[in-house]
């Protein structure tokens, strides 16, 4: 198994499960979100968080993540899109309706902990175009794969 297959051991148990698990955040603001500027605040983050930007790739029976050239678009509605089939093959989905902002993402790319730092970057770049704040937006870190053989040796 290689490195890159190895970063996706630990989430292929959900892409096999029957009904896919998806998550979401959902944040309030007191303005009305201006989904342009979102959008800009996405596409200027994207470079920042390569991680998150990802299609899952089949080579027979297995999986690997590979990054995703495709347009990722931040769409107007409260209803979250089938995911990865309705997002370009991203795994997760940035979408707005009224003051709301919403995160929704596939468990496969991650868990709540571990999206929340992507989320919080994203939302960083937005309160800067907005509101002309100074929040830092650094590139995140990415963890390292778990390496399955060590586990199962444990």
């Amino acid at each position: 198994m290689n490195e890159t297959q190895c970063a996706v051991f630990q989430g292929i148990v959900y892409y096999y499960r029957a009904n896919q698990v998806i998550c979401r955040y959902q944040i309030a603001l007191h303005d009305p979100v201006d989904p342009a500027l979102l959008q800009r605040a996405l596409d200027e983050m994207r470079p920042l968080a390569g991680w998150y930007f990802q299609k899952v790739v089949w080579e027979k029976r297995e999986a690997h993540l590979a990054p995703n050239d495709a347009p990722c678009r931040v769409t107007v509605g409260e209803a979250a899109p089938a995911i990865p089939e309705a997002t370009n093959d991203y795994l997760f989905s940035l979408h707005c309706e009224g003051t709301t902002i919403y995160f929704d993402w596939f468990h496969f790319l991650a868990d709540g902990r571990g999206f929340s730092p992507f989320m919080t970057l994203v939302l960083r770049a937005y309160c800067n175009l907005r509101y002309g704040t100074a929040f830092a937006c650094e590139m995140l870190a990415e963890d390292p794969p778990y390496d399955p053989e060590l586990l199962l040796k444990e």
